[in-house]
């Protein structure tokens, strides 16, 4: 199986434009909830404007293995933003706990709005058609594959830790979650707001991975 990290864009209806953004390493135009957006503090350090939220210029950058090392060159980050930016040495490390953290943050609105549920018994058992299906990345492999057989999601996500969906249900680790069907645009902002954040956290620990291999 294999993980879909594609963004749904937003519909060009001429009244709402579509939220397109430049990356700084490929030159090409992505949906901004496939990216993650930098901006340069006071003193002069990088931040990871990980809300979209802060002024200023912004650089922005796929968010995709291999993109975040090539975009965090202080020098073409200086030239970028237009002044001096220091990254420290720490920076992908500490992007990468940021990322988790946010990736938490959506996974747990979504169980509260009743847009998740967990556990591959509660996924068998529901009686509302599920959308996606998020697999630990202990899962059993025929386990998962029994499984996606039976629900048949229309995406699938692997390889998320353990013990980030255990904590949303308050276990030590679940091997299953599953995305019902949106009910309303709030449901279709979560999930697009949950799968930037997975996509900017496998970006950033792949890295860290590549970095130390």
């Amino acid at each position: 199986m294999r993980a879909e990290t594609s963004m749904p864009k937003e519909p060009q209806n001429g009244l709402k434009p579509v939220a397109m953004r430049t990356c700084m390493v490929t030159g090409t135009q992505h949906h901004k909830s496939e990216m993650i957006r930098f901006v340069a503090g006071p003193e002069g350090q990088l931040v990871a404007d990980l809300h979209n939220r802060l002024g200023g210029r912004g650089a922005w950058v796929c968010a995709q293995h291999g993109y975040l090392q090539k975009a965090l060159d202080p020098r073409k980050l200086s030239r970028h933003l237009g002044q001096q930016v220091q990254v420290g040495d720490d920076f992908l490390t500490r992007l990468a706990f940021a990322l988790q953290a946010r990736l938490f943050s959506c996974l747990s609105l979504m169980r509260k709005s009743g847009l998740l549920i967990v556990g591959g018994g509660s996924l068998r058992e529901s009686k509302t058609a599920l959308q996606g299906v998020l697999i630990a990345d202990d899962a059993s492999p025929r386990e998962a594959a029994d499984l996606i057989h039976f629900i048949q999601p229309d995406w699938i996500e692997e390889h998320i830790p353990s013990e980030i969906l255990g904590k949303i249900a308050r276990r030590d680790s679940i091997a299953y979650a599953g995305i019902l069907k949106p009910r309303n645009p709030s449901d279709k902002q979560q999930i697009m707001q949950m799968k930037s954040a997975l996509n900017g956290w496998r970006a950033a620990t792949q890295d860290i991975k590549a970095e130390t291999s």
